[in-house]
């Protein structure tokens, strides 16, 4: 099951923290526009991307201070846990 609660910082910045509960939960592909484009990081656990040539079957792993992807607008993306617990942080700048 995809858990999700939102993130606000100073009024600056906003986004979603994801949690994959279980191995093999699945967070679906997606594209985002330049109005609401984000960066992605993985602070705990491993997952597999999809949804894009360039990043189809790429596995991500957390390491100390997450593990950072930045996302070009119109890119599809989504992702397989691979780990029970995978947190996804989903940073967005407020326009």
């Amino acid at each position: 099951m995809l858990l999700s609660r939102p993130l606000m910082v100073d009024g600056e910045m906003w986004g979603t923290i994801y949690t994959l509960e279980f191995a093999g939960d699945i967070f679906p592909t997606h594209v985002h526009s330049e109005k609401d484009n984000h960066i992605t990081i993985l602070a705990h656990g491993s997952i597999s991307c999809m949804g894009h040539p360039r990043h189809e079957g790429k596995i991500l792993e957390a390491h100390a201070g997450g593990t950072i992807v930045n996302w070009t607008a119109g890119e599809p993306h989504g992702f397989t846990a691979l780990t029970a617990g995978a947190t996804l942080v989903n940073l967005r700048k407020v326009r």
